[in-house]
This record gives structure tokens, sequence and C-alpha cells, in this order.
């Protein structure tokens, strides 16, 4: 069978050398957000999860832990320069998903930006956030948001 090298491991081999990204190593760093204990959501309404500084790398490896929301509740996770409130992709680390049902935990990882050979580097400080649509959420419903990244002075 044939054995294939990664395109870090390939440019690392060439001559000349040429030294892999600075999000493609590291450790990674991991952004933790819960949504407020007490709250009175509405249809439409954003949470703001955390900011993630330019040039790093959002891993695919993201979670969302949430109660019920209510029926037809969905929820997506984006991104938006931190200064202007600018979105970058409103859906861009997770697509809409359903957040009707309690105590299950989703990926983050079915949006645009993140359908990339190299994931998202950031281009500028960014805000993560979620937006809730399709119905009206149930008051005081709980989510928690793991988001990892890698940056080049981590």
């Amino acid at each position: 069978m044939a054995e294939f090298n990664s395109r870090q491991i390939t440019a690392l081999a060439g001559t000349p050398k040429v030294k892999a990204a600075p999000y493609d190593f590291g450790e990674p760093s991991l952004l933790i957000a819960g949504t407020p204990a007490t709250v009175t959501w509405a249809n439409g309404d954003t949470f703001v999860i955390g900011v993630i500084p330019k040039g790093c790398r959002v891993l695919r490896s993201g979670k969302v832990w949430h109660g019920a929301f209510g029926a037809s509740v969905t929820m997506t996770i984006g991104l938006r320069d931190a200064t202007t409130k600018t979105a970058v992709d409103a859906a861009g680390l997770l697509a809409s998903a359903s957040v009707a049902t309690a105590g299950l935990v989703k990926n983050i990882d079915t949006g645009n930006l993140l359908n990339q050979v190299n994931g998202y580097v950031t281009t500028a400080d960014l805000e993560v956030y979620a937006t809730f649509a399709g119905a009206t959420p149930t008051a005081n419903a709980q989510a928690e948001f793991e988001i990892a990244y890698l940056c080049p002075d981590a």
C-alpha cells in the first residue's frame, strides 16, 4: 500500500524548505461560554459567545450542549468583526440546527467557513455569536459552548 505525506511534511521536506503556516501547529485555546442564568429569549435574538483573535485557525472540534429551547427553535453560530459588528458569515460555524430537545450535544462544524481544507483562519478579531430562529425560545433555556482554535503565538 502507498504512503503519503501531509502538505505540511511535504513542504518541510522540500528544497527549499517551506515552513508550516503558524496556524498548523501549537497548543489549542478553548473558548467556553454559557448562556445567562436568567433570560427571556425572543425569536431572532443573538448571544455573543466570545472573541477569537486575528490570525487564528478555528478548529472543527467545537461542541454545544443545550437545554430545550422549544419546538421549531433553531440555532446558527457565526462570526462577525469584533469592532464593526459586520458579519463574516452568520452561520459560518454551525448551520441552522434544531435546539428544540434538551440534552443533546452538537458538533460545531457544519458551517461554510469550516468546509475548507484549512478550516477558517480569522482575518480580524472576530466575535463568535449564536442566533435563534424559527420560534420564540423558552425563557431561561440554557446552552454551553466549547470552541477550539489555534493561534500563532499560543
